[in-house]
């Protein structure tokens, strides 16, 4: 059963072959129409839904033609402002000779959509090389920037994490990654790799490079299935807009899967978005996910996270088994058993508090809790 309403589906398709869902054939009565509205701001499809009516494909009242304006044009607003500081960061990182990439928002509307505005998106995110983590990181705080959390020790995000928040002083968020996804399925992917190829757009006047085809399509497939449970429609949007794209080397697809051991995950999505988005057309990739059957490995690491508690400590445990070389494993383990006091204050005040609830994490995951 999915957890979308029905025209909320439709409204996420809109605009893609294949797709068996229909938009009202009249304007929604407005009881239907406000928590309808609510659902499609919440989800980030307000520029989807705009395509759709300026086209006359969903039909509205003048009421709700002009609500629906002023939702999307105050979501074009901030994706605006985010591409302003994505061009600050840029600059910044550009000064100090560290390279990135970006993800996700700014690279998926400026370069999978037809129209940038159909994908709004909430932050900048921004992956730069392991060795320059800790670099980026003094970087955005010397201009103001503020980490969210706090890593257990120095360097651990750096070595094990997936990256950072950091917010700006002007409220905004810059996330900065060092890896696709926390946990053991993030431990997998070759972040060397991810700077091998690069796709330019341009943003205000300026080229930035995001991932690579191939790359960018994994990364909204780990986006859709490791993310939040459950994702935001539009990362499934995001899944079925990139697998469709006739451009995507299907043959590469499959060798990064074997390289990032993501078979798993690739399927998930994509076997989720042509269910949610009732696609019918039939490509490579749909068929590979109907059939894929994932190994007991592959799906012990997918259960951490669609677990609904202690989410991070999970994939926190179950990496552990993902990190090659011993030398490493202990660094790992010393970090989260007995990180920094400042660490400690702000979760678990005691380290022996601390060292009961791993060793709890652990058998629970051992378990398959």
């Amino acid at each position: 059963m999915s957890c979308y309403p029905l025209l909320v589906r439709a409204v996420t398709a809109e605009g893609l072959d294949g797709s068996q869902l229909s938009h009202p054939r009249e304007p929604l009565p407005e009881p239907q129409w406000r928590p309808f509205m609510v659902n499609v701001s919440e989800q980030r499809l307000t520029g989807l839904l705009a395509s759709a009516v300026g086209v006359g494909r969903f039909p509205v009242t003048v009421r709700q033609r002009a609500v629906l304006a002023e939702l999307d044009a105050a979501a074009a607003a901030v994706s605006l402002r985010l591409d302003r500081a994505l061009l600050e960061v840029a600059d910044t990182f550009d000064g100090s000779g560290v390279s990135f990439r970006v993800l996700k928002g700014a690279a998926l509307a400026h370069v999978c959509y037809p129209d940038p505005r159909q994908r709004p998106y909430g932050d900048v995110d921004v992956l730069v090389p392991s060795e320059r983590f800790d670099d980026a990181v003094r970087l955005l705080v010397a201009a103001g920037g503020r980490c969210r959390f706090i890593e257990p020790r120095p360097g651990f995000t750096r070595r094990f994490g997936k990256g950072v928040s950091v917010r700006r002083t002007d409220g905004l968020e810059v996330d900065l990654h060092r890896t696709l996804a926390s946990g053991p399925l993030g431990m997998t992917v070759d972040t060397d790799g991810l700077f091998e190829g690069a796709t330019p757009f341009t943003v205000g006047g300026r080229e930035l490079l995001g991932l690579g085809r191939e790359e960018r399509f994994l990364h909204a497939c780990y986006h859709a299935v490791l993310g939040a449970a459950p994702p935001r429609a539009l990362a499934l949007r995001d899944v079925a807009q990139l697998a469709l794209d006739p451009r995507l080397d299907v043959r590469r697809v499959h060798a990064l899967l074997d390289r990032w051991h993501a078979a798993a995950v690739a399927a998930a999505a994509v076997r989720i978005a042509w269910t949610e988005l009732q696609l019918v057309d039939t490509v490579p990739l749909s068929s590979f996910a109907a059939t894929y059957q994932p190994s007991p490995r592959e799906s012990r690491a997918l259960a951490v996270y669609s677990s609904p508690r202690q989410r991070y400590p999970r994939q926190a445990a179950a990496a552990l088994r993902h990190i090659p070389r011993v030398r490493d494993r202990a660094a790992y383990l010393a970090a989260l058993l007995v990180p920094s006091r400042q660490y400690i204050a702000g979760r678990d005040r005691s380290y022996i508090g601390r060292l009961v609830r791993a060793v709890r994490t652990v058998r629970a995951v051992e378990r398959g809790d």
